[in-house]
């Protein structure tokens, strides 16, 4: 059962696992789900924290910022904002774009597709939900994320 749920859906948690099988009768700790996984090959991992960036990352989202820092906000409503990276796990995320796509990511995560149509579909669904309201707020707040960047010499923010 632990294996057979493992595959079918693999972001699966020890403690899904332990309340799985008390539900279906059996009481085991969650080490113990850890040691069965482990057994059968499969290792757990958590996602950094926060992206990793080299010197030159850093350098160029410091230039980036403070060039534009004093732009006006009718000027970013101009901006076609694209994003040509299908997912990108390490991306600086000051573009507003990577930010409306996390949020596409979280929306579709929680329909855990099965295949690509059922993803597609649910993409497609999901994205006409999202209101144009977050587009208009993300450009708003667009300098404050700027400021954050300068403000952190360059290196990860919380945007």
């Amino acid at each position: 059962m632990i294996m057979r749920t493992v595959r079918n859906q693999p972001r699966t948690t020890r403690e899904d696992l332990v309340n799985d099988l008390k539900a279906a009768g059996t009481i085991v700790t969650k080490k113990t789900i850890g040691n069965t996984l482990g057994r059968e090959g499969l290792k757990s991992c958590s996602a950094c924290k926060f992206p990793l960036l080299k010197i030159a990352h850093i350098h160029a989202r410091l230039k980036f910022a403070n060039e534009h820092l004093n732009e006006s906000e009718d000027n970013w409503v101009k901006v076609l904002w694209s994003d040509e990276t299908k997912i990108e796990l390490f991306g600086i995320n000051s573009n507003p774009i990577e930010n409306l796509w996390r949020e596409l990511k979280v929306r579709v995560a929680k329909h855990q597709p099965r295949n690509l149509n059922d993803l597609e579909k649910i993409c497609k669904e999901e994205w006409d939900k999202i209101p144009p309201e977050m587009c208009a707020n993300l450009v708003a707040n667009y300098k404050k994320h700027l400021t954050s960047v300068i403000a952190n010499k360059g290196f990860a923010t919380k945007y």
